[in-house]
């Protein structure tokens, strides 16, 4: 990280993802531009997501684990992730989707040329079905969703 505190603070709240999780976190770890950190938020996971994350954990220093004391769902995982977050922009992902390797580098970018408030987080989403088996992948551009001050977020968030 250049400064002490990171640029990026990505939040990923896990549970009971052991199948999914990897791909997610590699998919974080091994992008082209390194200025973040990766909070990982376990919801009392039943299968070996919490043994993973710790796994990562020990491996990479950008990693902080977090664990809540009961399930409580993904919007108190992701709050508690925010509370403790210290990056400038915050990035949220599911812990069964995955990202492109340059995408905080693109991000990056835009955010330094358009001076935005929010860029949607492009992320890849895989659908599987009951038996596990790849249904469909839906692709998510980082550019497709920039919105540059308060009333563009009013307007996409509040009407």
């Amino acid at each position: 990280m250049v400064n002490d505190k990171p640029f990026f603070s990505i939040i990923m709240p896990v549970y009971n993802a052991e199948n999914f999780l990897p791909k997610a976190i590699d998919s974080i770890l091994n992008q082209s531009y390194r200025d973040f950190e990766l909070i990982l938020v376990d919801d009392c996971s039943s299968d070996k997501s919490l043994e993973l994350c710790i796994e990562y954990l020990q491996q990479d220093n950008r990693i902080k684990l977090l664990k809540n004391t009961f399930n409580f769902g993904p919007s108190v995982a992701r709050n508690k992730g925010l509370d403790n977050a210290e990056g400038e922009y915050i990035g949220f992902i599911d812990a069964d989707d995955y990202i492109e390797e340059d995408l905080l580098k693109l991000i990056y970018e835009e955010v330094k040329h358009s001076s935005a408030d929010i860029i949607k987080f492009g992320v890849v989403e895989e659908y599987y079905n009951e038996k596990k088996e790849l249904v469909s992948v839906k692709k998510f551009s980082p550019g497709e969703f920039i919105l540059k001050n308060q009333e563009d977020i009013y307007v996409e968030f509040l009407l």
